[in-house]
């Protein structure tokens, strides 16, 4: 019987005792196109049958391309997969050949990008480790701050100053000093609390010589009077955080120390007089 290719149109020459009842897959010799031939085919006419190459049988089932289309495809599939591995594991083993090659001929580069790479991923860790260490601080309550309250100037007035003779001492480090000391006495209705005095040192013939400061309620020992220096005398007395509130009527001594008088005889310090002064105080909230 005579077959005709269903691509190509070419003609071949088929044994029909080769055709089963289910029919048959066919191969172009021409142009390797499958193609299924049925059982009830019709033979087609040839207009020269010594052109016509003989099919001598069918594509057995061992053939790469035999089965129906959807076995031909994922056999497709599974060469595809197959090529594509071992594109994958040639170009692996390229690069691993290509790294030890690296590692035989340039040593010393490797090894420096090899430090990098080190040094880079140790400080990496370094700053996880340290964030991961630190810890968790509670956010803190917004807290208002209270500006003091200064008693006005007219009040400044009520509050009442009792001073004592002063008198000459010496220092260790800071030679003669003169230390006044008094006390305060609060009529001004209020409670009070940083009361600052100030004290100045005046010669026999009215002259100005020295002035200090100092917080009512803070004192010195006789041996910080004695041995610490002109700074650690002043910053102690003006401490407001040890400063002493006085209440309404009540008394609060204070001590002032006039420094450097070095240039000051004895004989002459016990003719020098001095005058105290309440200078500022805050009204002590209730």
């Amino acid at each position: 019987m005579i077959v005709k290719c269903k691509n190509c149109g070419v003609s071949y020459n088929f044994e029909e005792n080769l055709l089963t009842k289910e029919g048959a897959w066919l191969r172009c010799t021409n142009c390797h196109f499958v193609f299924f031939l049925p059982a009830a085919y019709q033979e087609e006419e040839s207009t020269s049958e010594q052109n016509v190459p003989l099919v001598t049988e069918p594509i057995s089932e061992q053939s790469p391309l035999s089965g129906s289309p959807a076995e031909i495809s994922e056999k497709k599939a599974v060469k595809r997969f197959v090529f594509r591995f071992l594109a994958w594991f040639s170009a692996f083993v390229l690069f691993i050949a290509l790294l030890f090659s690296a590692f035989v001929f340039f040593p010393k580069q490797i090894a420096k990008v090899d430090r990098k790479i080190r040094t880079k991923i140790s400080s990496i860790i370094s700053q996880y480790r340290a964030k991961s260490m630190e810890p968790t601080v509670a956010p803190q309550p917004k807290t208002t701050i209270e500006h003091p309250v200064l008693l006005p100037t007219s009040e400044l007035r009520k509050i009442g100053v009792i001073i004592n003779k002063p008198t000459l001492m010496e220092n260790t480090k800071m030679g003669n000093i003169v230390v006044q000391s008094g006390r305060i006495i609060n009529r001004s209705e209020k409670a009070l609390k940083n009361v600052v005095v100030e004290g100045r040192l005046i010669s026999p013939n009215g002259k100005l010589i020295k002035r200090t400061f100092a917080v009512c309620g803070n004192t010195l020992t006789p041996e910080m009077i004695r041995e610490d220096t002109c700074e650690s005398v002043t910053t102690s007395l003006l401490d407001k955080n040890k400063g002493v509130s006085v209440m309404d009527s009540k008394e609060l001594p204070f001590l002032l120390v006039f420094c450097d008088l070095t240039d000051i005889r004895k004989e002459t310090a016990a003719h020098f007089n001095s005058d105290v002064m309440v200078v500022e105080a805050q009204i002590l909230a209730k």
